[in-house]
């Protein structure tokens, strides 16, 4: 509010200058070990069927907030 990070923009640890967030890799890491965990016994399918190919590139025009899956629970589990 003085000014002070003006000279030095390392001082905004969260979104502006060369620093980031001390936590991000932790939350990183805790939020894709949680989403791993939760779906980890379900058997998930891209819908529809062939969008997604693996070991073929993505769609250049994938939009990630279209995708659908069917959800069914594994039968070994």
């Amino acid at each position: 509010m003085d000014g002070t990070h003006d000279a030095d923009p390392a001082i905004v640890p969260f979104s502006a200058g060369p620093a980031h967030c001390p936590g991000r890799e932790l939350v990183l890491l805790t939020a894709s070990t949680m989403l791993a965990t939760l779906v980890g016994d379900l058997d998930l399918t891209v819908r529809p069927a062939g969008l997604l190919v693996p070991g073929r590139p993505l769609p250049g025009g994938l939009d990630p907030f279209t995708l659908r899956f069917a959800v069914r629970g594994r039968a070994d589990a």
